[in-house]
């Protein structure tokens, strides 16, 4: 299958940035659109299921950019790409974060 390893892969910068901010993309669309999840299941016990896997993938997504990040940001030689990569999916975390949270806290309070 080739010569993959996840040493090679975490030494290769640019794809670092670039998952990282991908990551980031699909947390946020998880945490826009998980409450609709709410309403793709066949019947009503399955209906809370999809509710609560679409804020876990939200949640997993911004932890997982979050983690690649941190590896990006301990790295010494950054070019202003990966700066804007950073900053842009720190930017998402946190409105993934807030979002999601804001979202389960409306929901179990009753609103």
């Amino acid at each position: 299958m080739g010569n993959c390893n996840s040493s090679s892969f975490i030494k290769n910068k640019k794809m670092i940035s670039i998952f990282s901010f991908v990551f980031a993309v699909i947390g946020f669309t998880f945490s826009l659109y998980f409450q609709t999840m709410a309403y793709w299941g066949l019947s009503v016990s399955l209906l809370m299921e999809w509710y609560w896997l679409g804020a876990f993938l939200a949640y997993f997504f911004s932890l997982l950019s979050l983690f690649l990040n941190y590896i990006k940001a301990k790295r010494a030689n950054k070019k202003k790409l990966d700066i804007a990569l950073i900053i842009l999916s720190s930017f998402l975390i946190c409105a993934t974060v807030i979002w999601t949270s804001f979202i389960i806290i409306a929901w179990q309070s009753g609103m």
